[in-house]
């Protein structure tokens, strides 16, 4: 996977591989790099003066509890999602609850595992883990919520245009006077379509299970390590797939941390090709529309996602792949 570099690749370079729908990571971009700066800046503890706290937990200490993902003795989190109770199979078991937490009492989770594991008192596969969730939006409801978030990451609000960031590429002087060059947004590719911010935190070892969405996406890691395996559009029909309707429709049937150990899952992935990559605090990853990911959390760990609609349309060549593949109607 290319990594380019915000201050020695031209940002035609850069657009140029966003716009040919290829993934890659995105490093030193100033905005995401100031954003990853203070979040992982520890502050005082507003409870306890003697300790000091992530900048983020500090912020959202008052902050209401918010939606986690628990599973129980497992770190495996497969996405769930009941849309018709009347379709649902009488013995399906959800494999994860959800429960409310504050942001501080999510972290003193992962803290304690990452003690925990340090001190050989557990594994990461037998233990308790929380995903936490905050998500922003401008549009949705009567107000915004969690608006904050479009401060802490203005790259991902649908004003703005990377023009502020890399003036020296927007100026064409010619003999006599300077032109200023509006470029095509990078992150915000089309801000009508924007879909709020998502953010993720896991805990060490947390498992997504591989899965498509048919947007594109910029994912930006803030805090930690994260492993991503990526695979192309293409290789759809290998990838074991729960079909529409499922409670699990566009993700994988297999655990993929579980390969090794699960004949189905070698069977179903000997012929699929990936590539992998592993995010630190800072790098952008550009998935393009209806890129597979699986992801992994290294460390205790958090990033956050924008989408801005999709390049495919209906008749495409990429809605062929998944019509094939029993996704009909994904593009318009």
């Amino acid at each position: 996977l290319c990594a380019l570099d915000w201050h020695r690749d031209s940002y035609e370079t850069i657009q140029a591989y966003r716009r040919a729908e290829i993934p890659f990571v995105l490093q030193n971009h100033p905005t995401v790099m100031a954003t990853t700066e203070r979040w992982n800046t520890p502050l005082t503890s507003s409870t306890d003066q003697t300790k000091t706290e992530p900048y983020l937990v500090e912020l959202l200490r008052n902050e209401p509890p918010q939606r986690n993902e628990y599973a129980k003795q497992s770190n495996h989190m497969p996405f769930w999602r009941i849309l018709n109770p009347d379709e649902v199979d009488p013995h399906f078991v959800p494999p994860t609850q959800n429960v409310a937490l504050t942001l501080p009492e999510w972290w003193q989770h992962a803290q304690h595992l990452e003690e925990a594991l340090a001190h050989n008192q557990t594994t990461v596969t037998t233990s308790d883990h929380y995903y936490f969730r905050l998500a922003a939006t401008l549009t949705h409801g009567p107000e915004p919520v969690h608006a904050f978030l479009y401060d802490e990451l203005p790259m991902f609000h649908p004003s703005y245009h990377e023009n502020d960031e890399k003036g020296d590429l927007d100026q064409e002087e010619d003999a006599s006077t300077t032109t200023t060059h509006h470029h095509d947004p990078l992150f915000m590719v089309d801000p009508s379509q924007e879909r709020g911010i998502n953010c993720r935190f896991g805990m060490v070892g947390n498992v997504a299970d591989n899965h498509f969405d048919p947007t594109r996406n910029w994912i930006v890691v803030l805090g930690g390590r994260r492993r991503y395996i990526l695979s192309p559009p293409s290789q759809c029909r290998h990838l074991n797939l729960h079909p529409l309707g499922h409670v699990s429709a566009r993700h994988s049937a297999d655990d993929w941390s579980q390969t090794s150990t699960s004949k189905a899952a070698q069977d179903h992935l000997q012929h699929a090709q990936a590539l992998q990559i592993l995010l630190q605090p800072g790098d952008a990853l550009y998935l393009p529309t209806s890129w597979f990911h699986f992801i992994v959390s290294l460390t205790t760990s958090f990033q956050c996602n924008a989408r801005s609609g999709s390049t495919q349309t209906r008749g495409s060549k990429l809605q062929a792949i998944f019509e094939e593949c029993g996704f009909p109607n994904l593009y318009v």
